[in-house]
């Protein structure tokens, strides 16, 4: 354990456990706040792993939606701005042209 703790320390270390607390905890937080994990609902181990790995699931796949539209975001927006610049482009060629 001492060990882990020393290497936990390090500066590089430091940073990407900062970072853990961003993205692995805040599953865990949203949880048990919104999906009922603060007490067990169900008898058995097997049921609440069931129920444990079909949350989980649930918000990685809400987690994938998410990314999935800010990358078709930035992708349009990016093929906007390239249409606007070649339009642009194009615009100044032919005035130039017809002068």
């Amino acid at each position: 354990m001492e060990t882990c703790e020393d290497i936990r320390q390090t500066i590089g270390m430091k940073d990407l456990y900062n970072q853990r607390k961003q993205t692995i905890e805040r599953l865990f937080g949203t949880a048990k706040e919104n999906h009922g994990f603060r007490y067990t609902q169900m008898f058995g181990k097997a049921r609440m792993e069931m129920k444990a790995g079909l949350t989980f699931a649930c918000l990685n796949l809400k987690k994938l939606a998410k990314l999935i539209k800010i990358r078709e975001t930035k992708c349009i927006e990016t093929f906007q701005f390239l249409c606007q610049n070649l339009k642009f482009m194009f615009c100044k060629k032919e005035v130039v042209l017809s002068s």
